[in-house]
Parts: structure tokens; sequence; C-alpha cells
């Protein structure tokens, strides 16, 4: 007997779920998948607008932030997972040496670094896009400074 019902129990299974809408048997799959283990593209891979640091001249011993942006002005949603890479180069525009276990979306720059460009790329699964210093980084307590006026009175000349 439950041979019997069992092919009819299907069969009139198969037959609701042929005459259900596309949006309703859609709803059913993703019932049925709930429990299972998503990949990564399905989780929450995004494309990122860019990256952007918190410091484009830092100085030894500073904390520099990236942070990663869905749109223009929009940083990407809390729990969006976003890959780090780290590296340093002689020039902006040189090779880039990844830096070893910098993973995260903050970098602590270390004496060795003096002199060099700082570079991050940050990835949310679809793209990777990246961030650079624009100037090399400083000693610690080093300033730049861009402009000066020097004035003469009777041939004592005064910085400032």
């Amino acid at each position: 007997v439950n041979e019997q019902e069992t092919p009819a129990a299907e069969a009139e299974a198969q037959e609701q779920s042929e005459s259900q809408p596309a949006s309703q048997a859609h709803d059913k799959a993703d019932t049925q998948t709930a429990g299972a283990t998503l990949t990564t593209a399905e989780a929450a891979d995004i494309e990122l607008d860019h990256v952007s640091l918190d410091s484009k001249a830092p100085k030894v011993g500073d904390t520099i932030t990236a942070t990663a942006f869905k749109s223009y002005y929009s940083e990407v949603d809390e729990g969006t997972n976003v890959s780090w890479i780290w590296s340093y180069s002689d020039s902006e525009y040189g090779t880039w040496t990844t830096i070893a276990d910098a993973t995260g979306n903050t970098f602590t720059v270390p004496a060795e670094l003096e002199g060099k460009s700082i570079q991050v790329s940050g990835s949310a699964g679809l793209n990777t896009r990246t961030d650079n210093t624009t100037t090399k980084v400083k000693a610690e307590g080093q300033v730049d400074i861009y402009t000066a006026q020097v004035s003469t009175t009777k041939g004592d000349a005064t910085a400032t």
C-alpha cells in the first residue's frame, strides 16, 4: 500500500511545483537551501567603488586606516568581508612588495619603511581597488615645509 502512495505523492508534489509561479518556486528553492553552506559569491561578494587611506603622508609610528567604499560616498556595510593587502615600494610608481602579516584595515608604520611609499589593496570578492600614500614615509616628528617667506631689513634676514 505504501509503495502505491509514494509514487502518487511524488507525482502530486511535482504537479504542484510545476504549477507554481516562478517567484514561488524560487522562494521554495531558497528555503530548501537555507541550511546549506553558501559559496562566497552567494554569501557577500560585492564590487568596491574604491578604497581610501586616512593618511596620505604617514610618519613612522602612525597607524593608517583603510576604508572600503561600495559607492563614491557610501562605505561598505558593516560585516562585509573585505580582504586587505599592504605593500611598500621605493617610489609611488615602483614595484610593490607585500608586507607579511599585514591583512587588516589598519597598519602601523614601522621604522624600516621610512622613505618608502605605502599601498593598500582591498577586495570584497568581485574586484580589487588600491590607494597609495602621496608622500614617502617620514621619520617620526619630521615635517615638510611647503612655503617659506624671506624678508630682509637692512641686511638682516628673517625667515617666516
